[in-house]
């Protein structure tokens, strides 16, 4: 489970965990196993998943911005969560062949 970031908390140190929605550790088991089984179709989804966390990430600081009054990008919301759709809907669909 994610803490919550530093920021929120009125401590002004970077955060220790950094939260990418599971995409991190999707990506990384199938990284590993696509090496160990030589599965190119697991390393195209572990890229895949991949992207996901970067969006996470942004996601999580979008709203920590927003939350702490210092800028409100909010608007970007419903596209980036779009792009998580698409991820993962392109990630399963390839682990389905």
């Amino acid at each position: 489970m994610p803490t919550v970031p530093n920021v929120l908390r009125g401590i002004m140190e970077p955060d220790e965990v950094n939260f990418y929605g599971g995409f991190d550790k999707m990506s990384c088991v199938l990284n590993d196993i696509g090496k160990e089984f030589g599965n190119e179709t697991w390393l195209n989804a572990s890229v895949i998943f991949r992207q996901g966390a970067v969006i996470i990430l942004d996601i999580k600081d979008i709203i920590v911005a927003y939350l702490t009054g210092e800028k409100d990008r909010t608007n970007q919301l419903p596209g980036l969560f779009t792009q998580i759709m698409e991820i993962m809907t392109e990630g399963f669909i390839l682990l389905e062949r």
